[in-house]
């Protein structure tokens, strides 16, 4: 019998490494997430690729004026930072993480 360590947990259960993952949250924390912020970042990545509204909607909070423009605000400085990637289809701006992105396949388990 074998002793895991941490890291061959996190690339046993989630898939990630964990220096990519630490180097994801590092970058993360410079946009300042709050509960309500990593709550719908854990609702993006459980789906393929929402808009703000949409999320805000699932998880019963407004999704009109002023909460809606500080998560979409936060929304684009984690696109600005590399964290998410943005797709505008017609008047609308979808969001979803990186095929490759360690953060969005841990935040969806």
């Amino acid at each position: 019998m074998s002793v895991l360590g941490y890291s061959e947990l996190l690339k046993e259960i989630y898939g990630v490494s964990p220096k990519s993952l630490q180097h994801e949250i590092s970058i993360l924390l410079k946009a300042k997430p709050s509960k309500q912020r990593i709550a719908l970042l854990r609702m993006l990545a459980n789906g393929k690729k929402s808009t703000v509204s949409e999320l805000l909607r699932k998880c019963k909070m407004n999704n009109t004026g002023g909460s809606f423009r500080v998560i979409r605000k936060f929304f684009d400085e984690l696109v600005s930072l590399g964290i998410l990637k943005k797709e505008n289809i017609g008047r609308r701006a979808y969001y979803l993480f990186p095929e490759n992105s360690d953060l969005g396949k841990w935040l969806s388990n």
